[in-house]
């Protein structure tokens, strides 16, 4: 269990977003049923701008020239998925922070733990925050 720290995630919901990259999706191939997204996505706002990042610890601060992106993959009926993402939410940093929030998680729980590679993330997320 990693030791808590004093930064909170801000998990945000993404149900709009989505709906709108199926219209989308629906658009392209009528068969389409559904979107997926892999985790959950969180924000945390800090005095120098907007980091937002996966569960999987994957993120970075929202500029510019570096939006927030959530990869969406195509669903079907019967269990069927894309397996690769056919749709990218792109965000500015003031529709991040605009986005429903749906709960406050500290970063030591909003990031998998699950092997090194996780871990990694974790330790480069925080580095990065603090």
């Amino acid at each position: 269990m990693r030791k808590q720290t004093a930064i909170m995630v801000s998990v945000v919901d993404l149900t709009a977003e989505l709906a709108d990259a199926l219209t989308h999706l629906k658009g392209n191939d009528a068969t389409v049923s559904g979107v997926d997204i892999s985790g959950k996505y969180g924000f945390v706002h800090t005095a120098t701008g907007v980091y937002f990042l996966n569960s999987e610890g994957i993120g970075g601060f929202v500029e510019d020239s570096n939006l927030a992106v959530v990869d969406a993959y195509s669903a079907w009926p019967g269990g069927k998925s894309s397996g690769m993402p056919t749709v990218c939410i792109k965000m500015k940093a003031n529709e991040v922070l605009a986005l429903p929030v749906k709960e406050s998680v500290n970063l030591a729980d909003f990031i998998r733990v699950f092997g090194s590679r996780l871990e990694s993330n974790y330790n480069t997320v925080l580095k990065e925050l603090t």
